[in-house]
């Protein structure tokens, strides 16, 4: 009887501790960065950059600020040092879909048409239904003039998202070939 009142103990802790986990506003990691996405969203990225760039030096390890401070940096056009601190946050949390959509799309800015492939192809083989992982997929195949398999992509883009207005949007202007004259 005494066993199985401790077992159910032991058990209700782990659930408070793993709901704590979830609930709660992460601590001092979670303020930095809440700090940094609030400058981000009113448009203060030097000061968004600033604040997770001084979270990371107390908290190096955080793929999260790694991911914020590559997002900051892209949208500054820094594609090079963005993916950088992209690929470093992937090294820590490898099935982060979002950052590796990210870092796939700072090598297509950066014109690393090779490395965004592999990127894109390697989200696909991890979670082909990622929103928009099929569309880039398509860009670059379009773009290196792979029409028909750009095609392709944007149809199974469709297929699992088919909310993505770029791929209805590449797909209703596609141009048909021409059908030879009787």
């Amino acid at each position: 009887m005494l066993r199985a009142i401790v077992v159910g103990f032991m058990a209700a802790t782990v659930m408070l501790l793993i709901a704590a986990v979830f609930f709660c506003d992460e601590g001092e990691l979670g303020k930095i960065d809440r700090a940094g996405l609030a400058h981000y969203r009113r448009g203060e990225y030097m000061q968004s950059l600033a604040t997770w760039e001084s979270g990371l030096a107390k908290f190096p390890k955080s793929p999260r600020l790694h991911f914020r401070i590559g997002t900051v940096l892209a949208v500054r056009g820094n594609f090079r040092d963005a993916a950088d601190y992209l690929e470093r946050g992937l090294r820590l949390s490898p099935d982060n879909h979002e950052m590796s959509r990210e870092l796939a799309l700072c090598y297509f800015q950066d014109e690393r048409l090779d490395d965004a492939e592999r990127e894109l192809k390697s989200l696909i083989a991890r979670a082909d239904w990622f929103p928009e992982a099929h569309y880039f997929l398509g860009l670059i195949y379009e773009q290196r003039g792979r029409r028909d398999r750009a095609l392709e992509q944007y149809v199974k883009e469709l297929n699992v998202n088919p909310s993505c207005t770029y791929a209805w949007a590449k797909i209703h202007t596609w141009e048909k070939p021409e059908r030879p004259s009787r």
